[in-house]
């Protein structure tokens, strides 16, 4: 079953828990209670409601609007530790940064395989990614991405679209916005979903 059909019998079965309490109403017009729908269910149902939200709108937006603004990609592959310190990486990284002309305005994801292990932004070149090479986590990073956008106020928004996308296991706070910077449509549309689930599940 594709996510789209289970949402649509989530989103029924919601409806048909809210309608209950309608119906209940009706019966028992002096009674200033509800009927007994267990909140389990109620909140299992939300619940499975938001993640396959999310698993629709990132299959079918989110990598089309990361790609939209992306100008160029470019990954770079560590050696093994035992052939480069990590010093030495991050001269060749850096190295490497300048000779692809790859600019100030990037997002970068680093990669263990093909298990995403950090994303991150910068609007002054190559010295915030390469900073990273001194985490615990790095020595098992295979590859480094990364990603040239145009404008820096699309920083923000590559990087929560990224974010969704690659899903990093090392990221500890989600991507923040600043003002004036665009804004990421996948999480538009993640706070509107969630509002409309909130509104359905509480009314009364």
């Amino acid at each position: 079953m594709t996510p789209q059909r289970k949402f649509k019998r989530e989103l029924k079965s919601l409806f048909g828990i809210r309608s209950l309490r309608i119906y209940d109403r009706l019966k028992h017009i002096h009674s200033h209670g509800h009927s007994d729908i267990p909140k389990r269910k109620l909140k299992n149902t939300l619940k499975k409601l938001k993640d396959l939200s999310m698993e629709i709108i990132i299959k079918d937006h989110c990598r089309k609007d990361f790609l939209d603004i992306i100008t160029k990609k470019k990954g770079w592959r560590p050696k093994r530790a035992q052939v480069w310190s990590r010093t030495e990486k991050r001269d060749k990284f850096n190295q490497w940064f300048e000779r692809n002309n790859l600019g100030p305005n990037c997002i970068y994801v680093y990669w263990a395989k093909n298990v995403c292990q950090y994303v991150g932004r910068t609007g002054k070149g190559s010295g915030r990614p390469s900073a990273q090479f001194e985490k615990f986590w790095f020595g098992r990073v295979t590859r480094i991405d990364v990603y040239n956008v145009s404008m820096v106020t699309e920083i923000p928004k590559a990087e929560c679209l990224a974010f969704h996308l690659f899903s990093p296991k090392r990221n500890k706070v989600r991507p923040s916005s600043k003002k004036g910077s665009q804004k990421c449509p996948i999480c538009r549309a993640r706070k509107y979903i969630y509002r409309e689930l909130r509104n359905i599940a509480s009314f009364n």
